[in-house]
């Protein structure tokens, strides 16, 4: 059921959504689409539909520092990639706009090092002694609001670019597991639970919940914020709106797709993960509850990250080495999109704060 509202969600729902927010906000000039609503529906419902927005980014923001907290916390890789990640992006904004060097040179100059980056990273993770999640949370904050007022072609533009590249080989190797392991079948059950308990410790109906929980692969009003607010912007010509609007909203659908497969397709409780466990430096306790309770055992983070190195590792050839690197990969592209919404909420944020009280100006 989850991927039926994924595929059906995304097609019908979530990409036309997107598409038809960033055309709302090109044709209206390349304004909010909270300034579209003023000049459809007047300046009340513009100030109501602000502080709507203005509330729920604060909550979008609220989630996304504990998300990548946790990871940065559980999986150091990650926080490693994260520092090197953002260096590479400013070099390649200046690159690109303060240079002569061409955009192909400059993006191979900007993928070489990020490559070299992400061994790195693997190779020597940045370790928080201490409180890691709440020392985490406190640098994410200062992070994203530096970059919420840098220009957008010194971080956010060449960030989110080199990020694509990041995208397509992670969704290329998640379709090459899936494809590879397509033929031993299914490990979890097909049926769990109409109502799991999900928010508060207590039965949740599968109705309003996974809409909630599946937001951006599906169906996310998020996104009308973002193509109004900087991709609106951005655009060269007005044709390019469909393959960015829609087109990229499909991405993302595959992306949510292979989100929810991966970890129950192949990982749900299979024989050899316990050792893959192992070779993650899991603890005992941890090992014997995936035994016992399949992938459940393992928090949200672990069931993507590991469920995802696993499947790869397997598809390529079963080396633990490979399953371990491609789950350190996995949390590295993780983050990785985490922190772009980090600081493109935190920007959007700032721009509604603004809106809010244009009336002083």
């Amino acid at each position: 059921l989850p991927i039926l509202w994924v595929v059906f969600g995304n097609v019908f729902m979530g990409a036309v959504h997107d598409y038809l927010a960033l055309m709302a906000s090109v044709r209206h000039g390349g304004v909010s689409i909270m300034t579209v609503s003023e000049n459809v529906m007047g300046r009340k419902a513009k100030y109501i539909f602000l502080l709507y927005v203005y509330s729920a980014l604060i909550l979008v923001l609220a989630a996304f520092f504990s998300v990548n907290a946790k990871l940065f916390a559980v999986q150091p890789s990650a926080a490693s990639k994260a520092m090197i990640y953002m260096p590479i992006a400013v070099l390649l904004g200046i690159l690109l706009y303060r240079t002569r060097l061409s955009p192909a040179a400059s993006t191979l100059t900007a993928i070489v090092l990020l490559l070299a980056g992400i061994a790195f990273a693997v190779k020597y993770p940045f370790l928080i002694p201490g409180d890691a999640y709440h020392t985490w949370m406190l640098l994410l904050a200062l992070y994203s609001f530096i970059a919420s007022i840098l220009p957008v072609w010194y971080l956010l533009q060449p960030r989110d670019y080199l990020n694509a590249y990041l995208l397509w080989g992670f969704v290329a190797l998640a379709i090459i597991g899936s494809l590879g392991i397509a033929g031993e079948g299914l490990t979890g059950p097909a049926y769990t639970s109409f109502a799991p308990k999900i928010l508060g410790g207590v039965p949740t109906p599968f109705w309003p919940a996974i809409p909630l929980i599946i937001a951006c692969g599906s169906l996310s009003g998020f996104h009308s914020v973002v193509a109004s607010g900087t991709t609106s912007k951005q655009l060269a010509n007005e044709l390019d709106a469909l393959l960015i609007g829609y087109g990229g909203m499909l991405t993302e659908g595959a992306v949510a797709s292979l989100a929810v497969i991966i970890p129950i397709a192949y990982a749900w409780q299979h024989p050899e993960f316990a050792g893959f466990l192992q070779a993650m430096g899991m603890s005992p306790e941890v090992i014997s509850a995936y035994q016992e309770k399949g992938i459940l055992a393992l928090n949200k983070i672990q069931r993507f990250t590991l469920g995802y190195g696993f499947t790869v590792g397997q598809a390529l050839g079963g080396s633990e080495t490979i399953a371990v690197f491609m789950a350190k990969f996995a949390g590295i592209a993780l983050a990785t999109f985490v922190l772009t919404t980090l600081d493109s909420a935190t920007r959007l944020a700032r721009f509604a704060w603004q809106e809010m009280f244009d009336w002083l100006a």
